[in-house]
């Protein structure tokens, strides 16, 4: 299932048309980053892969990934890593 919130461009038709016949996409009327995180249809597994679509990921980084999820799959596995920062006034 991927989320589609380019309001300019259809999708690619590798992914329209995938091999599988199970990607299944949701376009959205609004382009935003938060879009992803407001999913209408039922995610039909139960591991969510969320990307940005301006940062490409080699195809063994995202095996690997996959595979550590496999293993764990309580656990969420990402990429980008978050930094938050206290700042202190004086």
């Amino acid at each position: 299932q991927i989320i589609w919130c380019d309001t300019l461009n259809d999708p690619p038709d590798s992914v329209l048309h995938h091999s599988s016949g199970k990607v299944k996409i949701e376009r959205h009327d609004i382009n935003s980053l938060n879009e992803r995180f407001k999913i209408v249809l039922d995610t039909p597994t139960l591991g969510i892969l969320s990307l940005d679509d301006d940062v490409l990921r080699p195809c063994e980084a995202l095996d690997a990934a996959f595979l550590r999820w496999v293993r764990h799959p309580e656990r969420m596995v990402g990429f980008d890593v978050r930094t938050h920062v206290v700042v202190v006034e004086n």
